[in-house]
């Protein structure tokens, strides 16, 4: 425990030299000091490109973590072992929700070590540095002296009722000068490929989409046309899917 705690100082300290305690200290206390380190460094290195920090995700940590381990375990390093799903079924299985998800795994003497591995790689790098994700879970796994880790970046999902999804639709329409509620006939229509339910609409559209916060293009053109008077508003769930989007489908009535 000694030991321990004068790794944990001398980690401290560095980290504050190299201007990381700030991301060390936002670590839960349920993270290695390895894993603190991992993200603080990764956080550093994107503000340095101008990045937003990502923020530590649970879920993803369980996906990673089961991964480290099982490469502890087989002393290998691979994105996938034999009777492993692939990543996305990883994360998908921990109980995250994604649009975009990438890697980082390897193997080094410390934390610090494998940082500086994974910046000196371009993939490696250029998964730390992506713009695109907004969570991180990272694993750290001890062996024979050498420290096994995992890095599950991700473009989260945030959870929401599917009213809540068909509510946001609906103030987007209602923004756009239609009258717009949430209807059943809407919500089947989101679940089939083709055809509609009930009255015919004068217009149809199926999307998918990892936001909420605008209308499809070919959607905003159909209601500024003018010949729609009102819209149905359905969203729905297609389980079995491994990247999660919201399901959406709104119809247009005269």
């Amino acid at each position: 425990m000694a030991v321990l705690r004068r790794y944990c100082h001398v980690l401290r300290r560095i980290a504050a030299v190299c201007g990381l305690l700030g991301g060390l200290q936002q670590g839960s206390a349920q993270q290695t000091v390895a894993e603190q380190y991992l993200f603080a460094a990764l956080n550093s290195a994107r503000a340095q490109a101008g990045l937003p920090a990502l923020r530590w995700d649970p879920r993803l940590t369980a996906a990673a973590a089961s991964h480290a381990e099982a490469m502890r375990r087989a002393r290998t390093v691979t994105h996938r072992l034999q009777a492993e799903v692939d990543l996305p079924g990883r994360a998908a299985g921990s109980g995250s929700h994604f649009s975009a998800i990438a890697e980082n795994v390897g193997v080094g003497s410390s934390a610090p070590v494998l940082h500086r591995m994974w910046m000196q790689s371009q993939h490696h790098r250029e998964n730390v540095l992506d713009p695109i994700v907004d969570a991180v879970g990272i694993a750290v796994r001890e062996r024979d002296g050498n420290v096994w880790a995992v890095e599950d970046f991700a473009r989260t999902v945030p959870d929401m009722p599917l009213r809540d999804q068909e509510q946001q639709i609906i103030l987007l329409l209602h923004s756009a000068g239609l009258t717009a509620e949430p209807s059943s006939a809407a919500r089947a229509m989101c679940a089939q490929t083709t055809g509609y339910v009930g009255t015919r609409p004068l217009f149809i559209m199926r999307y998918n989409a990892s936001a909420l916060t605008a209308l499809p293009s070919e959607l905003l053109e159909q209601v500024r046309q003018g010949t729609a008077s009102q819209a149905a508003v359905g969203a729905c769930e297609r389980p079995g899917q491994s990247f999660s989007t919201y399901n959406i489908a709104v119809a247009l009535y005269q």
